[in-house]
């Protein structure tokens, strides 16, 4: 998996690009991605579909705030919670599940 930050110049935004690796989508039989965090509530309905890159990997670009540290996973196929295998790191939540962390602190 694939994190790219890219930030505004005043500093106050980030576009950053989430990328499932063909390998992974492989391993997980992925057909339906969707990002999701706390962001969104981690809501699935308003989390941000991936689309399928010609390569085989799925990929999507959200902005976010900066100055702060967002929680996150990939729901594959609706049902399958995955972490992302590069994360800034992985921190555990109040029910002890562990999920991806990216921090947009400069």
């Amino acid at each position: 998996m694939s994190i790219n930050k890219n930030f505004t110049k005043s500093g106050n935004k980030c576009r950053v690009t989430f990328k499932l690796m063909p390998e992974t989508v492989l391993r997980l039989g992925a057909e339906n991605v969707v990002l999701v965090g706390d962001f969104c509530d981690w809501k699935v309905e308003a989390g941000s579909e991936m689309r399928l890159l010609k390569n085989g990997a799925f990929s999507t670009t959200i902005t976010l705030e900066t100055g702060r540290d967002y929680l996150f996973k990939y729901v594959i196929n609706g049902s399958v919670w995955e972490n992302d295998d590069q994360p800034d790191a992985w921190v555990n939540d109040q029910s002890g599940n562990s999920n991806s962390m990216i921090s947009l602190k400069q």
